[in-house]
């Protein structure tokens, strides 16, 4: 604990999210600032990410970096299109060897 600020100091970690798990990302900008939401698809992902409630986080973004977030979000919808895809041939072609 940091005996000025009465704080608990923490280390600082890595979560890794595997693509599969992520539901849905987005990104938006208003007048408080612009914010990052990641729904993952269980609540357990996120079940050691402080702050994040209901399978769920926002991830506050600074200014000069809005443009590298929108391209993280644009890639990561693609990626998760391209899965969707990939999970509909998958059960289409399953289907069809019936």
């Amino acid at each position: 604990e940091d005996s000025v600020l009465g704080v608990m100091k923490s280390e600082v970690r890595e979560v890794v999210i595997p693509l599969c798990d992520i539901a849905d990302i987005s990104l938006s900008s208003g007048w408080v600032g612009t914010r990052m939401v990641v729904r993952t698809k269980s609540m357990k992902t996120l079940g050691e990410v402080p702050g994040a409630e209901h399978g769920q986080i926002v991830l506050h973004i600074a200014r000069k970096d809005r443009a590298l977030a929108k391209q993280l979000v644009s890639e990561l919808t693609y990626a998760l299109s391209q899965q969707v895809l990939a999970d509909l041939e998958h059960e289409r072609s399953a289907r069809a060897d019936r």
